[in-house]
């Protein structure tokens, strides 16, 4: 079982978009989440945990496990490096053509001076894929970002990357992949539970493994 985790809560949400910003820490209500988060999911014996490499993301990582240097940094489930839009606010960015190009056809739209969405989807299945065959389906945990984590499951889907905003993926959420015979199955989806409080459902997922 891979469980795919929304980093928690930063100040930047829905003001600015931080992209590959150096210095973006968890805030207070982030700091909180993760802390629900590792209480939680201490029920489920993770065999490893897994992060991109920018520091809310390794926060909220570093809470899910108190065995130090336990997480192993993973530069594949980086944020989206997106250009000339980091730093900027939405406000700003909703008026510029290319943002609302990107958000109706992000297969299609390119990002300034960044990546392209195929190019992101590409190299965090990758990621995705080597660590469920290096794990052979033991439960893992992967913190990573918003649209990062929701080209997996669109990938998992069959959603084309132009439906993205056809579902979400919240701070703090948990989605989960089980392997089988088929490949990969969804077996939940921005579940926001885990960071209010342990949840039984942690224990099933346990005791399924």
């Amino acid at each position: 079982m891979i469980l795919l985790i929304r980093h928690a809560m930063v100040d930047a949400h829905g003001r600015f978009l931080p992209g590959r910003m150096p210095g973006v820490h968890l805030n207070e209500e982030g700091r909180r989440q993760a802390a629900a988060l590792g209480t939680a999911l201490r029920q489920i014996p993770l065999t490893a945990v897994y992060s991109s490499p920018l520091e809310r993301a390794r926060e909220t990582a570093d809470a899910l496990t108190d065995r130090p240097g336990h997480v192993t940094i993973v530069d594949e489930l980086n944020e989206i490096d997106f250009g000339e839009w980091t730093g900027l606010p939405y406000n700003q960015l909703e008026r510029q053509y290319e943002w609302i190009a990107f958000m109706r056809h992000r297969a299609r739209s390119p990002i300034p001076g960044g990546e392209w969405m195929l190019n992101v989807q590409m190299r965090a299945w990758r990621a995705i894929g080597r660590l469920q065959r290096a794990h052979h389906g033991a439960a893992i945990a992967v913190v990573s970002h918003h649209d990062v984590l929701r080209s997996v499951v669109a990938k998992v889907m069959d959603v084309p990357l132009d439906r993205l905003d056809s579902f979400r993926i919240d701070p703090a959420s948990v989605s989960s992949l089980e392997w089988s015979s088929t490949g990969f199955e969804i077996t939940q989806m921005n579940n926001r539970s885990y960071s209010e409080r342990p949840v039984p459902h942690a224990i099933e997922l346990a005791q399924a493994q």
